[in-house]
Formats: structure tokens, C-alpha cells, sequence
């Protein structure tokens, strides 16, 4: 396969696997009763955060990589990279690298650059490979055309194949356990593919003991979190209660407060 036939399959692939307009469907978050809770169990809760996507033009029509780099073709006038978020406020904090572009190799790291091309030693060997648009604000942007998601082969340092990849998978941002207002919230953004909310799936997300259920692909505020570690356990559920596993499924992120 010619790689200039290749850099425009991928993205074909990605729509083909991943795109699904039912995630917009309207969902809630309810809470499991624990009646024995402890004093710290009993101030924690999630709720959503009401965040305006203000960049639907935003897009990724293409990736590659060579010569120990990628090269991703952005496009959108509402989004410039290292650009800060407008919506920026003492709780809803932007972070230093600005708008930015998240390459999560699963599994094994995460990159993210306000800038291209990207510059990253990828051995050669098999990786999934998935890439989308995240705002100053550690929130990813869920425009479908602002991500790109493969399963790649590199061979002599160059990206001769793609694929779709086979499994579900929950990503949390990368550095977004770096983020922890004083005073105990923190926001939890998640990209999600595989799977339908709403429809055939929910996340169930597990904080301080206690749990929650997501129907809805948001952002959500993370309320009552403690001095020093907190766990949050990120799980994908079917539509009878049964645990989805991948290689990246269960998720956990560890949120640290001073």
C-alpha cells in the first residue's frame, strides 16, 4: 500500500468503526445508596459540567509518521493550538500548554503537543494508535472530525499500514490527574469508543467507594475529593450489567490533592 493512499485510509477507518451520533443522546447520572458511608463518602459526587463545544469546525484529516515524527494536517478557525480556552474561570482552569493534540498509544504512552509536527521515537511493531483534539481545559473536543483512531504498523520508522482496532476503550486525558482545585473538585473527561451510551452501554465510575453511573458522553466535576490520593475507577458496562474488558478496560486515574 503507497503511503499517500494510507494517510487518507486511516481516517476512513476511524469513521467507519468509531462514529456514532447516538452518544448524543440525552442521558443522567444517578448515584448508588450507601447507606453506611462514611463522613468522606457522603460528600462525594459527580455532576455534569455544563461546558458550550464551541469548536465544531474543528478537524484531523490525516496522519502520518516518519523520520521519528508525526505530522497531522489540523484544520478549524475556532481552535488555534497553544491558543487558551475563552470560557476560562477560577474553577474551569486552562492549563499551560493551551489547545492542544493528545496521541494516546495504547497501552504504552501519551503525547501531547500544541504544534506539529510531533516529534516522538515510535519503534517499529504494531501500536493502536488514537488521536483527538483537547482544549486548554483538559477537555476533549467531540466533534467527530477531531479524531483519528488506528491500528498502525511501523516498519523502518515509517507507518506502512492501518486497521481498525478491534477492542473498546475509555481514555482519560493526559495529564489530567495533574489538575485539583483546593477546593476538593477536579473535572473527569473521558474519550470513548466501542461503545454506545445511552443505547447498549454506560460507564460506571467509582470514587472514594462510591459509584456512579454515566449515560452520556460529558465532562463531569468530581466533587469531595481528599487530601492526598484519590482513585477513580473508570469501568464500561454492558446493557445486562456485565463488565466490558480490553487491554485498556478497566481505566483507573489518580487524582492527587495537596
Amino acid at each position: 500500500m503507497k503511503l499517500k493512499k494510507l494517510i487518507l485510509l486511516i481516517p476512513f477507518i476511524y469513521l467507519y468503526a468509531c462514529n456514532s451520533k447516538s452518544n448524543e443522546k440525552t442521558g443522567e447520572i444517578t448515584t448508588n445508596d450507601f447507606s453506611d458511608a462514611t463522613t468522606a463518602q457522603k460528600t462525594t459526587n459527580i455532576t455534569p459540567l455544563l461546558y458550550e463545544d464551541i469548536y465544531k469546525d474543528v478537524g484531523i484529516t490525516g496522519i502520518n509518521y516518519s523520520n521519528g515524527q508525526f505530522d497531522l494536517d489540523f484544520l478549524g478557525e475556532s481552535m488555534r493550538l497553544g491558543a487558551q480556552d475563552p470560557n476560562s474561570s477560577d474553577f474551569l482552569k486552562s492549563t499551560a500548554i493551551g489547545h492542544h493534540i493528545e496521541i494516546h498509544i495504547l497501552g504504552k504512552d501519551c503525547i501531547e503537543a500544541n504544534g506539529t509536527p510531533i516529534k516522538y521515537a515510535l519503534e517499529d511493531g504494531v501500536h493502536d494508535l488514537v488521536v483527538f483534539s483537547s482544549t486548554s481545559h483538559n477537555i476533549s473536543v467531540k466533534n467527530p472530525k477531531a479524531q483519528i483512531a488506528a491500528r498502525v504498523t511501523i516498519a523502518n520508522g515509517k507507518l506502512v499500514n492501518g486497521e481498525m482496532i478491534p477492542y473498546s476503550y475509555i481514555l482519560s486525558n493526559c495529564n489530567v490527574n495533574q489538575h485539583v482545585n483546593s477546593d476538593g473538585t477536579a473535572i473527569f473527561d473521558f474519550y470513548i469508543r466501542g461503545a454506545t451510551l445511552g443505547l447498549s452501554h454506560m460507564v460506571e465510575l467509582t470514587l472514594n467507594g462510591k459509584s456512579f453511573a454515566i449515560n452520556k458522553w460529558q465532562p463531569v466535576v468530581l466533587h469531595g475529593l481528599k487530601k492526598g490520593d484519590n482513585l477513580l475507577e473508570v469501568k464500561l458496562r454492558n446493557n445486562i450489567g456485565g463488565i466490558v474488558e480490553s487491554p485498556v478496560l478497566p481505566l483507573q486515574v489518580n487524582y492527587f490533592m495537596e
